[in-house]
């Protein structure tokens, strides 16, 4: 992974690469838990049962912004 992103950046400080990269490590983050907010937002009463969550629970999750823990 590093590989690949010294690749698509140009040559920089070390100091400013580890900036980019902990940019980079937050924005894919930050990404997947859009993503399984959206998925936990489709899921029935059998998947939350499932997992132990209820509709509240669901929604409370759900409800929170992508950059929220």
């Amino acid at each position: 992974m590093q590989h690949i992103l010294r690749q698509l950046t140009l040559p920089v400080a070390p100091e400013s690469h580890d900036l980019w990269l902990v940019f980079f490590r937050t924005v894919i983050l930050w990404h997947r838990r859009g993503q399984e907010r959206r998925q936990l937002a489709r899921f029935g009463e059998r998947q939350l049962a499932d997992i132990g969550l209820s509709r509240a629970d669901q929604w409370q999750e759900c409800r929170k912004p992508f950059w929220q823990v």
